[in-house]
């Protein structure tokens, strides 16, 4: 007795059209959600690097004014060397992950620490990341 495949398993040698389509929406709708978290969290570490960055510079602007007894008028004026010793902060730190400048106001002292306003602006949702 010999046995031939059915005529329904000899047809099934491929996928079809609509099991390949279902495939690909299913692999385009987990890409998309993949990188929609991407980018949040791409500009959760921008705020998080600028945050730290604010730091340094709070930190270069105190010792600053330890040596001069007085905060430096600009922030430009802490990547210059100067008497022979190195600069004290670089140039690069002074721009943001968002590539604008830091906002130094030094006549605007916090009440309470007493230290200069630094800041700098998310352009994406508008909000201030600053040391204080």
């Amino acid at each position: 007795m010999i046995v031939r495949p059915s005529r329904r398993s000899a047809d099934r040698l491929a996928f079809t059209l609509m099991e390949v389509l279902v495939v690909v929406a299913i692999l385009v709708i987990l890409a998309g959600v993949g990188g929609v978290i991407y980018l949040r969290i791409l500009e959760e570490q921008r705020v998080e690097t600028a945050k730290l960055n604010i730091s340094s510079i709070e930190k270069v602007v105190e010792t600053y004014k330890v040596r001069y007894h007085e905060y430096p008028a600009t922030l430009d004026v802490l990547t210059q060397p100067e008497g022979g010793l190195p600069a004290y902060i670089e140039a690069k730190v002074l721009i943001d992950p968002w590539n604008h400048e830091y906002v130094y106001e030094p006549t605007n002292l916090n009440p309470v620490t007493g230290k200069p306003h630094i800041y700098t602006t998310n352009p994406n949702n508008n909000e201030q990341v600053g040391n204080w």
